[in-house]
């Protein structure tokens, strides 16, 4: 589950590098393209998000350990931060207002791709070694208080498939 965890950061990643080689033209580009690599990272970090609060923080907030149980509650809330202002965001830029105002929505979203970018490098660095030495059962499935799903349809039903 690590692995796949691993993956996941590097298409996202990937999508990263691609929606900000976008952003770095001063013209808006193809907006067909923009909305397709929005679309794909966006729902990239919705799955991931869901299954690393499934696999990953739900199993460390409930440890026995207190450390490890701080550490998985404060990183959990943490990623409701982000995701909240990254749904934020989303709402916000929709196709109609990301048209109107390129450099706008250039400049928002340049803002957001490094902390997405230091969230994976934090999770690689600090959160998965301490998981693996705990011996957290990624394999596991725990329930979570997050709704992902609902929270990734009203985004999707707010801006439309494509321009997240």
């Amino acid at each position: 589950m690590f692995a796949k965890m691993l993956t996941d950061h590097a298409r996202m990643r990937e999508l990263a590098d691609r929606l900000e080689a976008l952003l770095r033209l001063s013209e808006p580009c193809d907006m067909a393209l923009l909305a397709d690599i929005r679309w794909q990272l966006a729902s990239t970090i919705m799955r991931h998000l869901a299954f690393e609060d499934r696999h990953l923080y739900c199993p460390m907030a409930n440890h026995r350990d207190a450390a490890i149980a701080q550490t998985g509650r404060r990183f959990q809330d943490e990623q409701r931060g982000i995701f909240a202002r990254y749904a934020e965001h989303a709402q916000h830029w929709t196709p109609d207002h990301v048209s109107r105002d390129w450099n706008g929505y250039r400049s928002a979203a340049l803002a957001f791709l490094p902390i997405l970018r230091r969230r994976m490098e934090i999770e690689e660095l600090r959160l998965y070694p301490m998981a693996q030495e705990a011996g957290i059962d990624v394999e596991a499935t725990v329930l979570t208080e997050n709704n992902w799903a609902r929270d990734a349809f009203a985004i999707k039903a707010k801006v439309g498939k494509g321009m997240i």
